[in-house]
């Protein structure tokens, strides 16, 4: 909502930006936020490794969902169809999954008014 902002339409687990490896393989966003989609991505350790090679380093990895996660995923089980597995996994696997991202000062907020998680993307 902005005169410098661009919308993009990309497969997350291969984004269309180049990392400048002068720069130690830096990515160029301070903030990447996924908001309603995480349990879209079918491959969630490739889509978070993809979203990490684009930050800079200390730049913000942010996973936000309007809903709590019990709720998200009765709408999706109940949708039945594509959508029917696409779940909000445990916080404690999205913890996990984060680190294993290289993600650090990694949370996780699953509860009644929403599900939020993110990360940073270590310096060096």
């Amino acid at each position: 909502r902005g005169p410098d902002v661009w919308l993009l339409q990309a497969d997350v687990h291969a984004l269309p930006f180049s990392v400048d490896s002068a720069s130690g393989g830096v990515g160029a966003f301070d903030l990447v936020v996924c908001h309603n989609s995480f349990p879209h991505f079918v491959d969630r350790p490739a889509a978070l490794g993809e979203l990490a090679r684009t930050l800079v380093a200390e730049g913000e990895l942010l996973i936000l969902h309007d809903l709590s996660r019990a709720r998200v995923n009765a709408i999706h089980g109940g949708a039945g169809g594509p959508i029917k597995d696409h779940l909000l996994p445990a916080g404690e696997e999205t913890q996990m999954l984060l680190m294993e991202a290289g993600f650090a000062e990694v949370w996780v907020e699953d509860g009644e008014e929403g599900y939020r998680a993110g990360g940073r993307r270590p310096a060096g």
